[in-house]
């Protein structure tokens, strides 16, 4: 039986072994198993930047969302709107994200309103003609 025990493979063989080392060897196969499924699950949960990357664009336009649309508080959207342009974000994807999306609560919603924005591209956007937009004319 195999048991990963401070990063070396030991082979526990028991073979006419003591009852004492039996049942120490029981519980070092328990504790390896239980290291290995935390290693298993550690490792299932592995977040790409490309996931990451969309939560911070979802994340932004729920914001502006409900700061601009529900709640029409002006000063919120714009220090909303100017943590956009300090984190450098696309301007044109999170509008994208708010008016073409019915409901920003709905991952898989913003997921296809993502995907269609990524998949026509930035056509006639300002930023693909070179304009330089300012944060706040989007309020």
């Amino acid at each position: 039986m195999e048991c990963l025990r401070n990063g070396i493979i030991v082979l526990v063989l028991r073979l006419r072994a003591p009852r004492a080392f039996v049942a120490q060897s029981v519980v070092s196969d328990v504790c390896c198993m239980a290291f290995l499924q935390t290693l298993q699950s550690s490792l299932l949960r592995y977040n790409s930047p490309v996931t990451s990357n969309r939560d911070e664009y979802f994340s932004c336009a729920r914001d502006l969302v409900l700061a601009q649309f529900q709640l029409a508080d002006q000063e919120l959207t714009q220090r909303l709107w100017q943590d956009v342009a300090d984190r450098n974000l696309d301007v044109d994807r999170i509008i994208h994200l708010m008016y073409r999306c019915r409901f920003h609560d709905d991952n898989e919603a913003l997921k296809e309103a993502d995907d269609a924005f990524i998949a026509h591209g930035r056509q006639h956007t300002s930023h693909a003609n070179g304009m330089k937009v300012g944060v706040f004319e989007h309020c």
